[in-house]
């Protein structure tokens, strides 16, 4: 009678008694359930409409809309859940924010990056071993300080 409602940007994913993750990264929403069921809609547009199984995802951009949900063979969008950060080459801008919003930074990034793509999984890290990890990987230094982060590329990426 009273359902729960969740609404991200112009995305509304309502509970039908279920588990599921919401993610919001720049004009883009996913939604994964893994259990149960839920309705994800486009607010305002009544022919968008989905119901999700478990193991579905459905994705909804402004340029593509609210997409066909497609099954997951795994679960590694719901391991933020158990405290785990987790990579599989996911684009640097990508990366970036979603550390900025982990551990509460500032960064700010220069060089050659664009391109660059990130894969690691970090269990209740600390920042700091986070960034030393990926600058081993990524030809990278950084910078720490409290809460803003300098990292700078080289050009050679």
């Amino acid at each position: 009678a009273h359902p729960f409602i969740v609404k991200s940007g112009n995305i509304q994913t309502t509970a039908l008694g279920t588990a599921f993750n919401v993610r919001t990264f720049n004009e883009s929403v996913d939604v994964l359930l893994t259990e149960g069921l839920v309705e994800v809609s486009v607010i305002d547009r009544k022919d968008q409409v989905i119901k999700l199984e478990p193991m579905q995802k459905a994705a909804y951009s402004k340029r593509k809309g609210l997409e066909a949900p497609s099954y997951q063979k795994d679960m590694t969008d719901m391991l933020w859940t158990k405290g785990i950060i987790y990579f599989k080459e996911t684009p640097i801008s990508e990366v970036l924010r979603t550390l900025e919003n982990w551990y509460d930074v500032q960064i700010d990034v220069s060089g050659g990056y664009e391109e660059v793509k990130y894969s690691g999984e970090f269990d209740n890290e600390y920042l700091s071993n986070v960034l030393q990890s990926m600058s081993q990987a990524l030809d990278m230094k950084f910078e720490l300080t409290g809460e803003n982060v300098k990292i700078k590329f080289n050009n050679s990426l």
